[in-house]
């Protein structure tokens, strides 16, 4: 998904606060996390490391998560500010949890 469809999805007026997508950045970018958060859309870059043969996923290096998952269950309850000082939030919603959302209404 680019960036400006992850933005038509979450700037909807009927998304709240602090939902948020994964999407693919591109063929080898990886993935990121889009978010609203006082209704701007941030992206942060998740950052994908092969340690050991196997594969874990970090926004900071120094905390890193066995599954997309993982990291998403940890910022659910621990706040982005750390990683990325503009959104002093934990994880909200997944657009999937808020439900069908049509960007060209």
């Amino acid at each position: 998904m680019t960036t400006k469809k992850a933005e038509i999805l979450l700037k909807n007026e009927n998304i709240p606060d602090n939902t948020f997508l994964i999407r693919k950045q591109g063929k080898n970018d990886g993935n990121a996390i889009s978010i609203k958060h006082n209704n701007e859309i941030y992206h942060i870059r998740i950052l994908t490391l092969i340690k050991d043969g196997s594969t874990k996923y970090c926004l900071v290096d120094t905390i890193q998560f066995c599954s997309l998952q993982a990291l998403v269950e940890y910022y659910r309850m621990n706040s982005l500010e750390d990683r990325f000082p503009p959104v002093k939030s934990t994880l909200g919603r997944s657009i999937a949890q808020v439900g069908e959302i049509n960007p060209n209404p």
